[in-house]
């Protein structure tokens, strides 16, 4: 009743009116993602430590927002990572959540406790600020597993260098497929040189002998995931003639 009553009517003067939204925007898909700080690749990604941590970077549209990371991770099955679906496998004990992350900005997680020889794969979504809370799309799976075995190394004596000062040559091998580089010193192996070959990778190198007598070369080998295998080689120089 009172459709007809002009006075109960609720009006507006138009040039006055004024309606305000609050629009929040939702965060995008966690992007670049990263394992133990190296890039994550299509397949599967080798790193050289049992402790990893996780990191991406996290958007939002709304600059001024405030984000909180959040991190999820697992044990490949068998079956690949074409099997996994959200509930399956069980999810390993995450790290804690990344808080107050500026938009844009990369995050990286607390070190997870990882096994050799398992292949594993962790994601990333953000959570904006209260009171929307709303969280972005997972991101896509990196898969990464864990190569810590030192390769072996070997050195050996092409040319024995004529006397103090003069020059010799060094072969260094190493049977470790993915050795990427050796390095050689007489007091630390620090100098580099790129591994060639394939099964063994190696190198040779001129070196300049020290000193009479013995002369002791050490070397190293270092594989893709930086782990580093010790070796060394001497041989005897005769006194100047």
């Amino acid at each position: 009743s009172g459709e007809s009553t002009q006075d109960r009517w609720k009006k507006f003067y138009p040039n006055d009116a004024k309606l305000f939204v609050d629009y929040d925007t939702p965060p995008g898909k966690p992007s670049y993602l990263q394992a133990a700080g190296v890039a994550c690749i299509p397949g599967v990604l080798t790193i050289g430590t049992l402790t990893p941590t996780f990191s991406a970077i996290f958007s939002d549209a709304d600059k001024s927002d405030s984000l909180t990371g959040v991190f999820e991770w697992i044990e490949v099955p068998a079956a690949g990572i074409g099997s996994v679906t959200d509930t399956s496998p069980a999810r390993k004990a995450a790290p804690p959540n990344k808080t107050s992350i500026t938009p844009g900005a990369r995050a990286t997680s607390a070190t997870v406790t990882a096994a050799k020889d398992k292949t594993y794969a962790f994601r990333a979504r953000a959570i904006d600020k209260a009171p929307y809370s709303i969280s972005s799309a997972w991101s896509s799976w990196c898969q990464f597993k864990v190569d810590t075995t030192v390769p072996p190394v070997t050195a050996s004596v092409i040319t024995v260098p004529s006397g103090p000062g003069q020059k010799g040559r060094i072969r260094i091998e190493s049977t470790a497929t993915d050795v990427t580089k050796f390095q050689y010193g007489w007091d630390a192996a620090t100098k580099p040189v790129v591994a060639s070959g394939t099964n063994p990778k190696y190198a040779e190198v001129d070196v300049t002998a020290p000193n009479f007598g013995t002369n002791v070369l050490l070397v190293k080998a270092i594989d893709a995931t930086l782990n580093e295998g010790h070796g060394s080689v001497e041989f005897r120089v005769g006194r100047p003639k």
